[in-house]
């Protein structure tokens, strides 16, 4: 694996060799990791890889038209030539009249901790015990459960440089692990899974009954109950809310507002959910995955409420939206190859005053759901969704799986009708996912 220094040096040698060319703005990304891992299917292991990824991207622009070129080397002559590459793709681009420039470099925070040594020393086999194991405690809550999922990890490195003088790279480790279980009893079949991302191996919570619970789950989805069509409560469990939370927050990139493709096109500054729900993203969470203090373009990542008691306070802006716009960058571009977008890190949506448990007791006819957020159509808002997984709330009461119902209604209405955020959750490293209740809902049988 290559180093954060010599990384950055071919970022720039991209750089500079766009500009020799002919490029007025030039930027060059440059990633390169190493990594391993196995995936079991049907009580089995399947495959066990290892392998090397690495490249590097740039983009280069003359006159306001962008040229981008990549490659899978990481040497001096290829960056060279993929920089003069972009160059060349720039000149015959057609101008675009929104792009002004690249930003300048700015002041960064201190860096969030990226790197555990447990990680990138983890030998395979120890994977391949992970998925071993996974399979016995699965089969010893029910033999007749199938296993599945895969365990990874890898450890690499990226840096960003730009003509105007951006130089930051960083080094980081990922582990993963998810598990899935499966289970078929005459005409009925149910399946559930979970699993962690992490940046340090401690963190992986592997010895908490996670996949007890898995297969668990999935024997108590096999017990269908019937939900007739009508509106009723809604409580979404704490990974499906932080899903919902987190796609809700997605269609605020500027991008698709500023081509008039997002159901939040004239929403910043509004109220457009409940005054319970507060989104705080925080990029600065030591040793999560999505923490960085910088973003795909080099720009400085700042801790903010992105939802405020409900009100939307800021568009997601990389450097092109937020000069089109005429706003601060926000920090928010991603960046792959020589392609840069728009995204976010790690969101933290802050805890009630009530439990999950409390939440339901107060629900006479409703539903809990488990697998599948119910989530809108990324123009319109219209949202029109099938559980994928959940359970019948009768009286208070948790009773018989419901699969194939449908939610059905506008996302505002839904964020709107919000009326309570458990004070328990779930966290993963940097996140924090409550379970949120909507009043009220169209829910439709199969």
């Amino acid at each position: 694996m290559v180093s954060e220094e010599r990384a950055l040096d071919l970022a720039l040698a991209a750089v500079h060799a766009a500009v020799a060319a002919g490029a007025e703005w030039a930027d060059a990304g440059v990633f390169c990791s190493q990594g391993q891992s196995v995936e079991f299917e049907r009580n089995t292991v399947r495959e066990c890889s290892s392998g090397r990824h690495e490249g590097l991207g740039v983009r280069a622009f003359v006159a306001g038209g962008m040229g981008t070129a990549s490659a899978s080397g990481l040497d001096l002559h290829t960056a060279r030539r993929v920089g003069s590459e972009a160059a060349e793709m720039a000149r015959t681009a057609s101008p675009d009249p929104d792009f002004h420039r690249l930003p300048d470099p700015r002041p960064l925070e201190p860096p969030p901790v990226s790197w555990d040594d447990a990680v990138a020393g983890l030998p395979s086999q120890t994977l391949v015990e992970w998925c071993l194991e996974d399979i016995e405690r699965g089969r010893s809550v029910t033999d007749d459960v199938f296993m599945s999922g895969a365990a990874g990890i890898s450890a690499g490195v990226a840096a960003i440089a730009s003509s105007t003088g951006v130089a930051v790279a960083r080094r980081g480790t990922h582990v993963s692990w998810y598990v899935g279980a499966s289970v078929w009893r005459d005409d009925r079949a149910a399946s559930f899974f979970d699993g962690r991302s992490a940046v340090r191996l401690s963190d992986v919570q592997r010895g908490e009954g996670i996949v007890e619970k898995t297969v668990q789950t999935a024997l108590a989805l096999l017990d269908e109950a019937t939900v007739p069509t009508g509106r009723r409560d809604v409580v979404l469990d704490y990974d499906v809310a932080g899903e919902w939370l987190y796609g809700v927050l997605a269609a605020a990139e500027a991008e698709g507002v500023q081509r008039g493709r997002s159901f939040m096109v004239g929403k910043e500054g509004d109220q457009i959910a409940s005054d319970v729900i507060t989104v705080i993203e925080d990029p600065f969470a030591p040793a999560a995955p999505a923490s960085s203090s910088w973003d795909g373009e080099g720009m400085p990542k700042s801790r903010s409420a992105l939802l405020d008691r409900g009100v939307l306070t800021t568009y997601l802006h990389n450097s092109y939206t937020a000069f089109k716009a005429g706003v601060e960058i926000t920090g928010h571009a991603s960046r792959s190859g020589g392609y840069v977008g728009i995204g976010l890190s790690n969101l933290q949506v802050q805890p009630g005053s009530v439990t999950k448990a409390e939440l339901i007791a107060g629900i006479d006819s409703g539903l809990l759901i488990i697998l599948g957020a119910p989530d809108p159509n990324r123009v319109t808002g219209q949202v029109s969704s099938t559980v994928d997984g959940g359970f019948l709330i009768e009286k208070g009461e948790v009773r018989g799986a419901v699969k194939g119902a449908m939610i059905a209604g506008h996302i505002f209405d839904l964020l709107r009708s919000v009326d309570a955020v458990s004070s328990d959750y779930r966290a993963y490293p940097g996140r924090i996912y409550p379970a949120l209740r909507i009043r009220d809902v169209l829910v439709s049988s199969r």
